[in-house]
């Protein structure tokens, strides 16, 4: 890997948050949003329009984050943005959800893909 690539792919996130990193509370690596159709994924920037365009169906932030091809902190940000802006709403997680370790073997399992 050149400097160079290293270099943008630490920026990288910064600059997709504007180097913010508060998230909204509720969220879990296992909280689903759903796109409320308030806001087109056209009328937003390009990384919230590409979040909210997954979110057509429920997904998961763990889903959204693999997807996108970006770090769970960082798709939490996203999330909260678009919860600031009702563009999502988040659905309740059922009490018998999955724990965190299996949701992350299956985000890895899913990057390996």
């Amino acid at each position: 890997m050149r400097d160079e690539d290293d270099f943008e792919l630490r920026i990288r996130p910064y600059l997709i948050t504007r180097g913010r990193t508060a998230v909204d509370p509720r969220l879990r690596v296992d909280s689903t949003v759903l796109a409320t159709g308030q806001i087109s994924p056209t009328e937003i920037r390009a990384e919230h329009g590409q979040a909210l365009g997954l979110c057509e169906r429920p997904a998961s932030i763990a889903e959204l984050a693999a997807q996108l091809d970006l770090p769970v902190p960082l798709a939490k940000v996203l999330v909260t943005d678009l919860l600031a802006h009702s563009a999502v709403c988040l659905r309740a997680t059922p009490e018998d959800a999955p724990d965190l370790h299996t949701l992350e073997e299956v985000l890895r399992g899913l990057r390996r893909l």
